[in-house]
């Protein structure tokens, strides 16, 4: 038994380190703004969500459990 889980707006729960958010800082009406969480667009913005999805599933212990991007699929015997 194969079951997905879609993780729709999980990608912009994962955090920008304090360090590094001048890096996404852009203009908006002349004010400069910065984002704290992973918004679409950004160049790593992509690998920087699944790593921090794989090591959910690591730290946790998640058995064939298997992760791209947003979609988790688990493998088992029963729903359970």
């Amino acid at each position: 038994m194969v079951f997905q889980l879609g993780l729709r707006i999980a990608y912009h729960q994962a955090p920008i380190l304090p360090e590094e958010r001048h890096y996404t800082t852009f203009e908006a009406n002349g004010q400069l703004y910065q984002f704290k969480r992973i918004p679409f667009g950004l160049k790593n913005a992509v690998p920087c969500f699944q790593r921090v999805i794989n090591d959910i599933i690591d730290k946790y212990g998640c058995k064939a459990t298997y992760a791209y991007l947003d979609d988790v699929t688990t493998c088992g015997r029963t729903r359970e």
